[in-house]
């Protein structure tokens, strides 16, 4: 562990010994609640305990930690080492020398020799004669013949249809219509055509007299009648007709023809003939053979014996050492009670119990609330 780390760990411990202190400087502040008052006090004094208000006061307090110190000591220890040793060792190599020697041999070799032999074989010769030979061609010959063949032919024909025909006529008819005056608009169709009877004068509040007017009306007469009227109808007639048509016939004709046959005929002869005739012969070569040679070698190595070796190290010793530490806590203070006159009835400051004090009793209803104690500073920051 390094020095600052050292000196980290001296401030922790010192901050946790100030925590215990300010704990118990919360034990003295419980003290001058109401309910820690003297007995002796009188009520009032009570009352004047509940309002009193106290402060804060740095205090400086000495703490004893431990802090870890490293030493070096020297002390002697055995190592092995390892150093080179030379040896030497024995070992048969074989090898193979190459020497020459003489051999001979005998060997078998094929000699060639031609004999003649007589040879009989069929020899085939060709013979050319003439020969009268048929064959047969086809004929083209040009041929008439007769046909039939189907035409259409559009004939006209008469046919008879009914027709329907108006033969109405004209007739005069007399029909009532309004008479429009002086006083009536145009209507109907019909201008106006000036005094007709009416009042004229209403201004259209009475209907329009009737008149009777001639009207030429035509009259309807429709009459059914035959009417004769011509058609083209198509009719399929078979007529005869003569084409012509190219035939072809055999026909046997006779021709002259040059053949050439194979006749076959008995030779005699004579022909080399070559044969292989095994012949012994002898030789002398020279050979290189090898024979296998035993050699001992002596060869050294280098080997790494260990021994062991005495030496003198420094090694660190971690030991723990107390040291004092300042360290500075904050405690409160409770401010004199002015009820109180005798100082045997003051409420007196007592250390801490070492158990757990006894349950406070309910509040009275008369006595005011004690204002509530102000902020602590913060605490100073240790140096590093």
């Amino acid at each position: 562990m390094s020095s600052k780390g050292y000196v980290w760990a001296a401030a922790a411990s010192a901050m946790v010994a100030c925590s215990a202190v300010s704990a118990d400087a919360g034990v003295f502040h419980r003290r001058c609640t109401p309910q820690y008052a003297p007995a002796a006090c009188a009520p009032a004094c009570v009352e004047s305990v509940a309002a009193v208000a106290g402060h804060y006061e740095d205090v400086v307090v000495s703490r004893t930690v431990y802090v870890n110190e490293t030493t070096y000591e020297t002390r002697k220890v055995m190592t092995t080492e390892c150093r080179p040793e030379t040896r030497e060792r024995s070992y048969n190599v074989c090898r193979r020398v190459p020497y020459k020697e003489t051999v001979t041999e005998e060997y078998t070799v094929m000699v060639q020799k031609t004999a003649m032999k007589k040879v009989t074989e069929t020899v085939y010769k060709p013979v050319h004669r003439t020969v009268q030979q048929n064959y047969t061609v086809m004929v083209p010959h040009v041929e008439r013949r007769q046909g039939v063949q189907n035409i259409v032919e559009c004939r006209p024909e008469q046919a008879t249809r009914t027709i329907c025909v108006d033969r109405g006529h004209w007739e005069t008819r007399e029909i009532q219509v309004p008479c429009y005056g002086a006083g009536y608009g145009y209507g109907y169709g019909y201008a106006p055509r000036g005094n007709c009877g009416g009042c004229g004068s209403c201004g259209g509040c009475a209907p329009p007299p009737m008149v009777t007017r001639c009207v030429r009306v035509w009259v309807p007469q429709y009459v059914q009648q035959q009417v004769a009227y011509t058609v083209m109808k198509q009719y399929v007639v078979a007529k005869p007709y003569e084409y012509c048509v190219t035939v072809c016939k055999p026909e046997t004709r006779t021709r002259q023809v040059q053949i050439c046959e194979q006749v076959a005929e008995q030779v005699v002869r004579e022909v080399p003939v070559v044969t292989c005739v095994p012949e012994k012969k002898t030789r002398t070569f020279d050979v290189t053979r090898y024979k296998d040679v035993t050699e001992t070698k002596v060869d050294q190595y280098t080997v790494m014996v260990p021994h062991q070796v005495e030496k003198t190290i420094q090694v660190p010793v971690v030991r723990c050492v107390p040291k004092s530490v300042q360290c500075t806590v904050r405690k409160w203070v409770c401010d004199p009670v002015p009820a109180c006159t005798t100082p045997a009835e003051a409420p007196a400051v007592a250390p801490a119990p070492s158990v757990a004090p006894a349950p406070a009793p309910a509040p009275s209803p008369t006595l005011k609330p004690r204002p509530a104690a102000p902020a602590p500073a913060p605490l100073p920051v240790p140096k590093k």
